[in-house]
């Protein structure tokens, strides 16, 4: 009876934590970080851009925000797409969909946070791995 006891009362703490964990990461997630370098298969791309996250609720299974972006070499290209999220803070993983032209782009990245910086690594759909360093935007 008193593991039963015990149980009850680190279960529900355990949980708050957890919710509370991704609250914090929610709250340092949301807004604008600027692209500071942009890594494809080792090799830095000549990138500027922006990634906005919007708050959303922790309830609701995605999160929305935008991705624009240009790329000056070897052609001027321009990008401005919407995206969803979700994050584990767990595992330290985001799963990322991409919503360019008629194409829905999955990934599925790890990612370290602090209120300053964001790393985003996966693997795009031609197997490049991809390092994206953000800085936040005051």
């Amino acid at each position: 009876m008193n593991s039963f006891r015990v149980l009850m009362f680190v279960l529900p703490v355990v949980l708050l934590s957890s919710c509370f964990k991704d609250k914090k990461t929610l709250n340092n997630l949301k807004g604008e970080w600027n692209i500071e370098n942009w890594y494809e298969a080792g090799v830095l791309r000549n990138i500027s851009g922006r990634m906005e996250f919007n708050d959303c609720k922790l309830r609701k299974d995605d999160c929305d925000g935008w991705l624009t972006y240009n790329e000056n070499w070897p052609i001027e290209e321009f990008l401005a797409a919407r995206f969803e999220y979700s994050f584990d803070t767990n595992d330290k993983t985001m799963e990322l969909k991409v919503f360019e032209n008629e194409a829905t782009l999955s990934y599925d990245a790890d990612f370290e946070l602090d209120e300053e910086e964001l790393i985003l690594e996966y693997f795009d759909e031609e197997n490049n791995f991809i390092r994206i360093e953000l800085r936040k935007n005051e």
